[in-house]
């Protein structure tokens, strides 16, 4: 059964589900970052101060399965990504559903470069920071084996 509560938004709801892990990731705050020397790199690149996603995966009864494992296992993985101004929020519902449903995917729930806990920098970024490619680059650059900010 699938459990929403009131998460520090008004208007946001924080979905949890007992066999549905998820942990959340900052970019700024990954100990490491793949094929970058530095988070200021990243940033040079990306024109984004931090990069936000969370990772939702289906864990059976009784056993304990980390992300790398989810990830190795799977048969498909799901990316929700919102629309400009939005944040991975209006998909809060959705991948909880779809692991639950469905046990062997894992779901990305991102928010795009700018909106939601991907901030921009500048609060006028160059139009190259603001298009889908740049969206594909701040993807790109994630570490391939991170440590989760939280459960």
């Amino acid at each position: 059964m699938i459990r929403a509560k009131q998460a520090k938004i008004g208007t946001a709801l924080l979905y949890t589900h007992e066999n549905v892990i998820t942990h959340s990731f900052h970019l700024a705050r990954l100990e490491t970052l793949a094929n970058l020397t530095s988070l200021t790199e990243f940033q040079q690149k990306t024109g984004l101060a931090d990069f936000y996603w969370r990772v939702l995966f289906f864990q059976p009864p009784g056993e304990k399965i980390t992300l790398a494992q989810a990830l190795a296992k799977a048969d498909g993985y799901v990316f929700f990504m919102h629309g400009w101004n939005g944040s991975h929020r209006i998909w809060e519902k959705l991948p909880f559903h779809l692991t639950e449903k469905h046990k062997n995917i894992v779901c990305f729930n991102l928010d795009v470069n700018g909106s939601g806990m991907s901030p921009f920098i500048n609060p006028n970024p160059r139009p190259e920071h603001c298009t889908p490619a740049a969206l594909m680059t701040a993807e790109s650059v994630q570490n391939t084996n991170p440590t989760p900010d939280s459960q």
